[in-house]
């Protein structure tokens, strides 16, 4: 197709204009700097904002919350925002992805206005972001104001999540606590906030079940290890996917089935969904307990939060810094051990108990 073309000669040229830092052609584009190209004569009225993210993007709900943000700063720029996650592929992208769609993001959601790809790419203004994140935007979307009702409003799941997610619901009750287990990569990265360990789960489960009245618990983990630790010690009220787990870093660096990362979208999607109908959250900071949040909306009897602080940003320091800190007591470096819980709108912070 045309347009192909044309994505490829902007791919060199954007390149070279993100190297410049141009400045962005209107002040109402301050939340973004990009560059603006024309591809046809359609649409001549309007101005549309090509959402992409640069380097294959990361993990499933940090390119969503990318992508969250980004319509914010398009519609408060005045135009219309579409996302292009397939000339611009991120670690999701997958050819055997069914229907042989080839932008992943509609693998899963709606494009947040009625136009698609074919349609931009033949129009007359299109802006593209710089595959950063906007500027002066948090990185939590729940704390971004108004972006839940533009987000409801706009965006919707795609037939296959919302199959899942209905096979999947009755495993939910109105008592069970959503648990939100990681770590693996996540404790070794650059500026991450380091994942709960094993016992302060346990010592957060154990507290939890004396003090509420919990059925059962919902995990979501991508660690197999974890998931038997919490089998093995809470038994039948453990609840849980059959999603793929990996003892390796990253399951999307793995090809052991067909539509594997396709899969690994699918699966977390309905996950997170699935934690945010939970009447309640346990969970370390990461992009999947965040969507739970937004996607909650606030109806959560309360969350808790393991906060065990941020690992440094020097990329040789950060792979020994979890290992090092977390043998070591938190008032002499090591790991913070802290649960904050937000319940009723009052916000409490105190250390981990022990498991009992």
């Amino acid at each position: 197709m045309p347009f192909k073309k044309a994505i490829a000669r902007l791919l060199d040229q954007g390149r070279s204009l993100q190297e410049q830092r141009t400045a962005p052609p209107d002040e109402a584009l301050a939340a973004t700097n990009g560059y603006f190209r024309h591809f046809g004569n359609l649409n001549p009225e309007d101005a549309f904002y090509v959402i992409w993210r640069r380097n294959h993007g990361s993990g499933f709900f940090s390119n969503f919350s990318f992508v969250l943000a980004h319509v914010k700063a398009a519609i408060e720029s005045g135009m219309i925002p579409v996302v292009d996650f397939e000339n611009f592929p991120t670690h999701y992208n997958d050819v055997s992805a069914p229907d042989g769609d080839r932008n992943s993001w509609t693998y899963y959601f709606s494009q947040p206005s009625g136009h698609c790809l074919a349609e931009v790419y033949q129009s007359r203004n299109v802006f593209f972001c710089d595959g950063m994140w906007p500027r002066g935007l948090p990185l939590n979307i729940s704390k971004i104001p108004g972006l839940f009702s533009e987000y409801d409003k706009r965006i919707s799941f795609s037939p296959a999540v919302t199959s899942r997610l209905r096979k999947a619901e009755p495993i939910i009750s109105q008592t069970t606590l959503g648990v939100h287990f990681r770590g693996k990569e996540q404790n070794l990265a650059p500026g991450h906030w380091f994942g709960p360990t094993v016992p302060q789960v346990f010592g957060c489960i154990d507290s939890l079940l004396s003090h509420h009245d919990i059925d059962r618990i919902f995990v979501v983990t991508e660690s197999p290890s974890y998931l038997e630790a919490l089998i093995g010690r809470y038994g039948s009220r453990i609840v849980f996917l059959d999603s793929y787990r990996s003892r390796k870093t990253n399951a999307y660096h793995e090809n052991p089935r067909e539509a594997h990362r396709y899969l690994l979208g699918l699966e977390i999607c309905v996950e997170g969904l699935l934690l945010s109908c939970c009447a309640s959250l346990l969970c370390g900071a990461s992009n999947v307990s965040d969507f739970a949040v937004f996607q909650n909306n606030g109806k959560f009897k309360f969350i808790q939060r393991i906060d065990n602080g941020q690992n440094s940003d020097h990329p040789v320091l950060a792979p020994i810094m979890y290992r090092l800190r977390k043998n070591l007591p938190p008032f002499f470096g090591g790991l913070r051990n802290d649960v904050v819980t937000t319940q009723d709108g009052i916000v409490r912070r105190e250390k981990v108990q022990g498991p009992r």
